[in-house]
């Protein structure tokens, strides 16, 4: 495998040989494309399954691509979305910063300040990142589904899944439109 490689590089490579693919290797190559954030979490049987194809034609698209197997096809994926929801470099950098040229013993203001600009950076990003029509889409989901369980994942985002939780609650109480 080509260790730079991002996953946007190979959806691209991938729509590149698109025309050129088997039947069968199209088919995972559409699974790709349309689910990209889920090919780092599903496993192979999984994949297969929804391509409508066999785990091993899923091995043969990871290997036509350059791939020892799967599960390095998979990395790729999961690297990525790893990044996505790892807390921000700057804000580890700026902790560090504050450790290394203090005393050593933060104030509970400077965690404070840290923390809320972690957050503030975190919610900036996903104000640039989000997709409207993603949003609706998903926001129609929760609105039909009888139960929902939310999980976060670090600081930056912590704001963000409290308020979605409120305004579950509101939703399925009938207060909100």
């Amino acid at each position: 495998m080509l260790s730079t490689t991002s996953a946007d590089q190979l959806v691209q490579r991938i729509s590149a040989a698109y025309p050129d693919l088997s039947k069968q290797l199209k088919a995972i190559a559409l699974h790709i494309e349309k689910n990209r954030d889920h090919v780092g979490l599903e496993g192979i049987q999984d994949m297969a399954r929804q391509c409508g194809v066999q785990p091993s034609a899923v091995v043969r698209f990871a290997k036509h691509f350059g791939f020892s197997g799967f599960t390095e096809l998979q990395a790729v994926f999961r690297d990525n979305l790893s990044r996505q929801i790892a807390p921000g470099r700057n804000y580890q950098a700026r902790i560090r910063d504050l450790i290394a040229g203090g005393t050593g013993k933060l104030s509970s203001t400077d965690i404070a300040r840290e923390f809320v600009a972690g957050s503030i950076e975190g919610m900036q990003e996903l104000q640039t990142k989000l997709d409207p029509a993603a949003f609706k889409t998903a926001v129609d989901l929760l609105v039909r589904s009888e139960c929902v369980w939310i999980a976060g994942a670090r600081r930056a985002l912590q704001s963000l899944f409290i308020a979605l939780a409120y305004a579950l609650e509101l939703s399925h109480a009938g207060t909100a439109p």
